[in-house]
């Protein structure tokens, strides 16, 4: 910042002087705007530089918010990140995290997320953009990331938790402490409140509300109704809801079973076996 408003001073100091020097001399017309072409350039090479092109093609550049101070990212690096995602022009993110793990380069992401955080040191807190070649494509996931479009990643790396291609890195004294877990006696406290506070809820009204509320938050060993909440925190479609889904699938279950049995629809086919007495 301080490099930008410098150069921008010295910039505008120079511009003033050229003035001058056109109303004093108009002779110096032709050295005056080399002169500007030359300022022009220092501006835009000065701007430039906090642009850079990780791929060397423009498809796949960043911008360095804040420099990392660890070691650069490698393959198999269990990684915790905070980040969010969206397509360049638009202001909503289809993707989003405060509190993510991952390895990186295990098969699972983008390749210009792949390429991207190879260039990142553990610290690093970027901010990427990917052409749509090494994105979606041209196929995208409709409706959430149309065809052809660019994404926009504001990333930041937390924590170093090992590589997973190495065992014994995960047993080093330098490993990072892992910032979703509390670990100072005020983050325990507070994680320890805030679960008694949750288990307080549960048993707030009466009976009625007590039990009703114990419904809303069956899982079904899915995670109840946030299984399939967007990571951008939209809410899914009721149908997707578990807590409507599998007691409605169980329902129709147990009425096909009882309507069969009724109507004597399974009937026994054959003779039966029978026993004789003299054995």
């Amino acid at each position: 910042i301080y490099k930008i408003m410098a150069s921008t001073g010295i910039s505008s100091l120079i511009l003033l002087l050229i003035l001058l020097n056109l109303f004093l001399n108009t002779k110096s017309f032709k050295l005056s705007s080399n002169l500007v072409r030359n300022v022009i350039k220092l501006q835009m090479s000065n701007t430039l530089s906090e642009r850079i092109d990780i791929t060397k093609d423009g498809k796949i550049w960043k911008v360095i918010e804040t420099k990392g101070t660890g070691k650069r990212v490698e393959a198999g690096d269990i990684l915790a990140i905070e980040y969010s995602a969206k397509v360049v022009g638009s202001n909503k993110p289809f993707a989003k995290g405060d509190k993510e793990k991952f390895v990186f380069k295990d098969g699972t992401m983008i390749r210009g997320w792949d390429t991207a955080v190879g260039s990142m040191k553990i610290g690093e807190k970027a901010k990427l953009f990917i052409k749509s070649e090494y994105a979606y494509g041209s196929n995208g996931i409709k409706p959430v990331i149309p065809p052809d479009s660019d994404i926009e990643v504001n990333i930041k790396i937390l924590a170093w938790l090992g590589n997973q291609l190495n065992p014994e890195s995960l047993f080093q004294k330098d490993l990072d402490i892992d910032p979703f877990i509390a670990s100072t006696p005020e983050d325990i406290q507070a994680e320890f409140d805030n679960r008694q506070a949750s288990m307080t809820d549960k048993y707030k009204g009466n009976i009625f509300e007590i039990y009703l509320n114990r419904i809303k938050n069956i899982s079904f060993g899915f995670g109840g109704s946030n299984f399939f909440a967007s990571q951008s925190g939209e809410r899914p479609p009721w149908y997707l809801n578990p807590n409507i889904t599998f007691p409605t699938m169980i329902a129709i279950t147990l009425a096909a079973f009882i309507t069969v049995l009724a109507t004597g629809s399974v009937k026994e086919k054959g003779e039966r076996a029978t026993l004789d007495p003299e054995i």
